[in-house]
């Protein structure tokens, strides 16, 4: 099912949708969902690191055991060659296995052609447009 909020600039739409997301408390009373609900909010002016690809943005927004095990993969994939580093990246590469994340990073890059995505995935977001 899909919902539509409708009303005049100003009168509260987007406070409602950000108190369901759980991303601003109420002013009174609470809020509650089914247990099963599913409430996605997107920020209307996002703000974003300017040298970050939209990929990147995309793993440290994502809050999961798989987007962790990604993010922490890729940290110790670009680290370098010390030993340490190299324990560093083998721990990543078990994690990523433990939390089938592989997966995950394969079902992201659908997500991602599935919206056109694909082209910009690997350009910095101090180069997109909002437009």
């Amino acid at each position: 099912q899909k919902l539509a909020v409708v009303g005049a600039n100003g009168c509260g739409k987007s406070t409602l949708l950000a108190s369901l997301a759980g991303r601003r408390p109420a002013d009174g009373g609470e809020v509650r969902l089914q247990p099963d609900a599913q409430v996605a909010f997107v920020e209307q002016n996002p703000q974003y690191d300017p040298e970050k690809t939209v990929l990147e943005v995309i793993y440290e927004r994502t809050d999961s055991p798989q987007a962790g095990a990604v993010r922490r993969y890729h940290k110790a994939l670009a680290a370098g060659g010390t030993e340490k580093e190299q324990q560093e990246l083998q721990a990543a590469l078990e994690n990523m296995e433990r939390q089938k994340a592989w997966d995950w990073e394969a079902r992201v890059s659908r997500v991602v052609e599935e919206l056109g995505l694909t082209p910009l995935k690997d350009r910095q977001m101090g180069y997109l447009s909002g437009g």
